[in-house]
C-alpha cells in the first residue's frame, strides 16, 4: 500500500535523530585522519640534518621509519581487541 503525504504539508521533514551523532563521529574521524597525515609528513622533514649529525644513511633512516610504521600498525590492530 503506498504511503500518502498530506497535501497541506508546508514544512520540510525533520532530519533523523541519529544524523547529529553521525556528523560528530565523521568530524572526529576526519580530524584523526588528518592528524595521521600530519605525523607522516612532518617527521621526515629534518632527516637531511639528522642524517648528517648522527652519521646515518638512507637505509638506516628507512628501516627506522618502517619500524615506526609497523609499531603504529600493530597499535591500530591491538587497540580494538584491548578495548
Amino acid at each position: 500500500r503506498p504511503i500518502r503525504c498530506p497535501a497541506n504539508t508546508t514544512r520540510p521533514l525533520a532530519p533523523p535523530p541519529f544524523a547529529r551523532h553521525d556528523f560528530s563521529v565523521i568530524t572526529v574521524m576526519a580530524f584523526v585522519h588528518g592528524t595521521r597525515h600530519l605525523f607522516q609528513l612532518v617527521p621526515p622533514a629534518p632527516f637531511p640534518w639528522l642524517m648528517g649529525a648522527l652519521g646515518l644513511d638512507f637505509t638506516r633512516v628507512g628501516l627506522t621509519m618502517a619500524g615506526v610504521e609497523t609499531l603504529q600498525l600493530a597499535a591500530v590492530v591491538v587497540a580494538p581487541a584491548a578495548a
